[in-house]
């Protein structure tokens, strides 16, 4: 089987993850020089829709993933360059 994952945001990396899991060889194919979708840091000069005051609007312990739960450190709704730190933690 041969398997192709568009894009590391959010759900390819959690595509991609699940994937490994089972043991199932995969390519993920992203655009951007990074990982993380929207929520890369555009004061950092990144590539994303993401814009300055973007952050969750769902408690972090809904948006993460059950295995690779979001640092204790993060508040409830984790800023756009929090979630980014975490979704390159998690990659």
């Amino acid at each position: 089987m041969r398997v192709c994952v568009i894009g590391a945001g959010l759900s390819g990396l959690a595509v991609g993850h699940a994937l490994r899991e089972r043991g199932i060889g995969f390519v993920c194919l992203e655009k951007a020089d990074d990982v993380g979708g929207i929520w890369r840091r555009p004061e950092a000069g990144e590539r994303g829709p993401g814009y300055e005051s973007l952050h969750l609007n769902t408690a972090k312990q809904l948006t993460g993933y059950a295995d690779f739960p979001m640092p204790e450190s993060y508040p409830l709704y984790p800023r756009h360059s929090q979630f980014a730190a975490y979704l390159r933690s998690f990659a």
